[in-house]
């Protein structure tokens, strides 16, 4: 009876393990189940941007993640783009989600207007950061008539009224300060906040290239041709003039402010539009981002400068020599051609350059090709350069 009595209790414990062993199999696969993500049946194809990526789902959702740099940082933000009506697809449910086509958008940077006016699509701004910083006159305009509401930006973002607002999303970009902390408190609101990162592009048509992404919120279905054209344009001007083999102008970059050097890295956007239009840079530091140096460094590359592009916010000769006496040995000086991209401002001061220009790299890059390798110094041809001697 006792060896009886065993042989069962050994049976019930074998009956309760494999019973057990089958419930943590079930309770696996359940769990697999419910963070399964579906897979994206295409991702965009993109030729020159690398800060975001854009990725269609099994249900037509958009899923789109954006890098951003912080200092030495790098930060990435992701998000569901869902048409109206649309279930969110499975393993999507955290990230923000933003209803497309989006009919109410805050916008923060001159540089999205530009985007939205591309695509036929300003009548979606409702809210912008300042008026100061708007360089299209009909966008200015439309602030002034309070179409468009300016909510301020940094620590005076005026978040009530954004509420007020009813926006689909908010365009922002990120800077590490408290005006991220001020974007945060909305997205605790529910208000979709969207940072885009198109000005850490590191090419003009990189830059461009993010016009897919402001089509994808408005879904006008444009993005493609607008792109090709500017692509192919920008890449024409480039191969006709390299295929001249002309001699490379040297060219200066960046300029003097509080007793240091501040020049764009030889991967930046500036670096490249010079490189593309012809050009030799005498003095750039290998990095993607401005940098910091010495006046001293900076002179010893700048002697052998022919052009000097960029030079900062000095709109004459006497202001440069006002910084920095110096620079009235370098040749660019001498020889009178210094170029900035300020030509073109808005009613309160705004570069068109960060605007416009932005969407058009290829006719930037013929403005730059012209003042490298033309007779530009004293006309007045151009839409953002000029010569700060002449013009």
């Amino acid at each position: 009876m006792y060896k009886s009595l065993k042989i069962n209790r050994l049976c019930a414990f074998f009956f309760f393990f494999l019973l057990f062993f089958a419930l943590i199999i079930g309770l696996n696969g359940c769990l697999k189940e419910e963070i399964k993500t579906e897979a994206p049946t295409r991702s965009l194809f993109l030729r020159y941007a690398k800060n975001f990526k854009i990725d269609t789902l099994q249900q037509g959702a958009l899923h789109v993640s954006v890098q951003v740099f912080i200092g030495k940082d790098t930060s990435t933000y992701e998000y569901l783009l869902l048409k109206n009506g649309a279930s969110t697809p499975q393993g999507y449910t955290s990230l923000p989600t933003i209803h497309v086509p989006i009919k109410r958008a805050v916008i923060l940077s001159g540089s999205h207007h530009a985007y939205l006016k591309l695509l036929d699509a300003e009548k979606t701004i409702v809210g912008f950061s300042n008026k100061k910083y708007a360089a299209d006159s009909s966008l200015f305009n439309q602030i002034t008539l309070g179409n468009i509401l300016e909510i301020g930006d940094g620590p005076s973002l005026q978040q009530e009224a954004i509420y007020n607002l009813k926006p689909d999303v908010i365009i922002a970009f990120a800077t590490g300060s408290a005006f991220d902390s001020n974007l945060e408190k909305l997205k605790k609101a529910k208000i979709p906040v969207l940072y885009v990162s198109e000005w850490q592009e590191t090419s003009p048509l990189g830059k461009a290239e993010w016009i897919y992404l402001f089509d994808a919120l408005v879904q006008t279905n444009k993005a493609h041709d607008l792109f090709e054209t500017e692509r192919i344009s920008y890449e024409t001007y480039k191969d006709s003039l390299h295929a001249l083999n002309l001699p490379c102008p040297k060219v200066l970059l960046g300029g003097p402010s509080s007793g240091y050097w501040f020049a764009p890295g030889d991967n930046s956007y500036t670096a490249t539009l010079i490189k593309d239009a012809g050009g030799c840079i005498v003095f750039s530091p290998d990095s993607s981002r401005e940098r910091r140096f010495s006046l001293e460094q900076a002179f010893h590359f700048a002697e052998k400068a022919q052009i000097w592009l960029h030079p900062g916010i000095y709109e004459n000769p006497q202001m440069l020599l006002a910084e920095e006496s110096r620079v009235k040995f370098l040749n660019p000086f001498i020889n009178k051609r210094i170029f900035n991209f300020d030509k073109q401002k808005g009613k309160a001061g705004a570069l068109d350059f960060y605007e416009n220009g932005v969407t058009n790299p290829s006719k930037v890059l013929l403005e730059v090709i012209n003042i490298l390798h033309l007779d530009t110094a004293k006309k007045n041809l151009f839409t953002w350069y000029r010569n700060i001697f002449y013009n």
